[in-house]
């Protein structure tokens, strides 16, 4: 009889332990960031298994603050979010004073 050991990890998250499951069988999803133009952002990680923990970060261009993020496709908690899904995230600006 043959025996055999193994795992197989994704961003530091366990895909299969010692397991008969199918690589292919699990989804990745996206995520998609935009701005209004007035700064920039970033999610990490970009993409992931479902329950793969996301945050995210901007950073307004000189004269503008952070007003806000809009998403849809997940819940937003303080800048964190759960992939379950495919998402999309938009870091939102507003002009302080000059």
């Amino acid at each position: 009889m043959i025996t055999s050991s193994f795992s197989l990890a994704f961003n530091g998250k366990n895909l299969l332990e010692n397991s008969n499951e199918m690589l292919w069988q699990r989804n990745i999803y996206q995520v998609t960031t935009s701005t209004d133009g007035y700064g920039t952002m970033t999610a990490s990680p970009i993409s992931g298994f479902s329950g793969t923990n996301v945050t995210l970060s901007n950073t307004p261009n000189a004269n503008y603050g952070f007003s806000g993020y809009s998403i849809t496709g997940a819940t937003l908690t303080g800048n964190q979010f759960t992939l379950n899904n495919d998402v999309t995230a938009m870091a939102n600006f507003n002009q302080t004073g000059i």
